[in-house]
C-alpha cells in the first residue's frame, strides 16, 4: 500500500517542501505559459498556416522573418515552453525539499537583466524567482544539510 501524503510528511526522513522554491517554480512556469499563450492569441491568424506547410516555404530572413515564421518563433518555438518546463522542474524540486543549484538562479537573473535592458518587457519579473532561489541556495549552503552541497551555492 502506498503511504498517504500526510504519512510521508510525518515520516522523519521525509524532506519538507521548500515554499520559496515552490513559489519560484510557479513564477517561472506562469511566465513561460503566459508568454506562449499571449503570443498565440496575438498571432492566431498565422497558426493555421503552420499545419499546411507554409513554415517550410516562407521567404524572409532571420533578421526579418515572414509573419508566419515570426509567429512560430514568438510562440511554440520560443523560450516560453522550455521556461515553463524549467519552472515545473524547480517546483518539483521544492516539493521534495531540494534546493536547485544557484547557477540556475544566477542564469535567470543575468538573462532577465540583459534581455530586460535591451527591450522593455516583462523580463524583469524573472528577478522574483531568481532572488527566491538565490536566497534558498545560500541558506542551504550555510546550513550544510539536505541534498544541496555547499559547492552548488556559488
Amino acid at each position: 500500500m502506498t503511504p498517504t501524503r500526510s504519512a510521508r510528511a510525518a515520516a522523519p526522513d521525509a524532506a519538507a517542501p521548500l515554499r520559496p522554491v515552490v513559489v519560484a517554480g510557479w513564477c517561472v512556469t506562469v511566465l513561460g505559459v503566459a508568454h506562449t499563450v499571449i503570443g498565440l492569441i496575438l498571432t492566431a491568424a498565422h497558426v493555421p498556416g503552420w499545419f499546411t506547410g507554409t513554415l517550410w516555404g516562407v521567404g524572409g530572413s532571420l533578421a526579418s522573418p515572414a509573419p508566419t515564421l515570426g509567429a512560430f518563433w514568438l510562440t511554440v518555438g520560443s523560450f516560453g515552453v522550455p521556461l515553463a518546463t524549467l519552472g515545473l522542474v524547480i517546483r518539483w524540486m521544492g516539493l521534495r525539499g531540494i534546493v536547485p543549484p544557484a547557477v540556475v538562479a544566477w542564469t535567470l537573473a543575468v538573462w532577465c537583466t540583459v534581455a530586460g535592458a535591451m527591450f522593455p518587457s516583462p523580463f524583469p519579473l524573472l528577478w522574483i524567482p531568481a532572488v527566491l532561489l538565490i536566497v534558498q541556495a545560500r541558506r542551504a549552503a550555510r546550513a550544510g544539510d539536505g541534498p544541496m552541497r555547499a559547492e552548488a551555492a556559488l
